[in-house]
């Protein structure tokens, strides 16, 4: 009796620690002038991230209603709000490529920063939120994310965020657009707080409101297992 006891209380305590580390796939399919890309990214996306980054395994798609077309020189993409998007939006993708910042937590303060920073008819600007970001080499990752961005591995990098686009929903009904677990989620436009505790089912420890964490859970079932087990001893 005591062994079955025992193997069944640990199993329940191991099965709400695993739960606790299942994420949530969410990919959001944007545009780097887009005001209402802007506004969700800053005002819902990353204030949840910041609470959240543990349990969501975040990917970006800076393209959203962009167009191509084939040229005599190749492919030439447009962009949803002309040339000086296509530029944001190529040095959002060689952010996001990860060869000048490997780290995601920098990654997405960086395009956060862009989203609130980025205006038409004025010069995009990277080297002012690597700046503000700190704890980078700001002159040799500025460089390096512009001359992607003008270079054709920036072209390259665009050109795989429209086929992702595509491959998603062609052509794409509305920017910003989110994918929660590879579904469309609409809700999550207007609360991506609400829409992440849906989707993780309550694991996530900012979504109980009842102190039923799992981490709860386990920390009162294993002394509850070893007071058992001494107790029958």
């Amino acid at each position: 009796m005591i062994p079955t006891t025992f193997t069944f209380l640990l199993f329940a305590a191991c099965a709400f620690a695993a739960d606790n580390s299942t994420k949530v796939n969410v990919t959001v399919y944007y545009e780097s002038l887009c005001p209402d890309s802007a506004k969700f990214i800053t005002a819902q996306l990353v204030p949840t991230w910041e609470k959240m980054m543990d349990n969501i395994d975040l990917v970006l798609v800076p393209y959203g209603k962009s167009t191509s077309e084939k040229t005599e020189n190749g492919t030439k993409i447009n962009c949803h709000h002309g040339e000086e998007e296509c530029v944001g939006n190529r040095i959002q993708s060689c952010i996001l490529e990860g060869s000048a910042i490997p780290n995601m937590t920098a990654q997405v303060k960086i395009i956060d920063c862009l989203m609130k920073e980025a205006k038409k008819e004025q010069p995009y600007p990277t080297k002012s939120c690597v700046t503000k970001v700190g704890g980078l080499d700001v002159e040799k990752v500025t460089m390096a994310l512009e001359s992607c961005a003008n270079s054709t591995r920036g072209e390259e990098l665009l050109m795989k965020n429209g086929e992702k686009t595509k491959a998603f929903e062609d052509p794409l009904a509305n920017v910003p657009a989110v994918a929660m677990n590879g579904m469309k989620d609409k809700d999550a436009i207007a609360d991506f707080h609400a829409a992440m505790c849906k989707a993780s089912a309550n694991k996530i420890e900012s979504c109980n409101k009842k102190n039923s964490s799992p981490a709860l859970v386990a920390s009162l079932v294993l002394p509850l297992v070893a007071s058992v087990f001494l107790v029958k001893l």
